[in-house]
């Protein structure tokens, strides 16, 4: 599902995540929500929506300023289980901060060549955040 650049915002975030969550999209792979400014509210309704697309391997929420909130949202989210077949995470251009310490989930774990949860993870890129150490 390509959404790139549509002016969905928070309301068209919330709106996918609710169609997301009603298990409309079961068989969904893709998710490009780039440059649609869902914010945090849209970034955690998306986050509680993730249960629902097991099969999601890409993920691109470029540019959508969501923000500490929101990327607290996803790691609690991919913490718990959600998107575990996830390849491609793009969260740059989000106004990112110490939130993403949020998504540890996504590399801790014994070392067994997936991090020991399961997961296949190849690219994160946060660039362009405020992310300091």
């Amino acid at each position: 599902l390509d959404l790139d650049s549509n002016g969905l915002s928070s309301v068209g975030g919330m709106v996918l995540a609710d169609a997301l969550a009603a298990g409309h999209a079961p068989l969904l792979k893709h998710l490009d929500l780039m440059c649609n400014n869902i914010g945090s509210t849209g970034a955690c309704a998306l986050a509680a929506a993730l249960d629902s697309c097991p099969l999601l391997t890409y993920i691109d929420l470029h540019g959508n300023d969501i923000r500490d909130e929101g990327c607290s949202a996803l790691g609690a989210a991919f913490s718990g289980g959600a998107c575990a077949m996830l390849v491609h995470l793009n969260l740059s251009r989000n106004g990112i901060e110490v939130g993403c310490a949020a998504l540890s989930s996504l590399f801790c774990g014994s070392y067994d060549g997936n991090n020991g949860s399961g997961r296949v993870l190849a690219h994160l890129d946060l660039s362009e955040n405020a992310i300091e150490c």
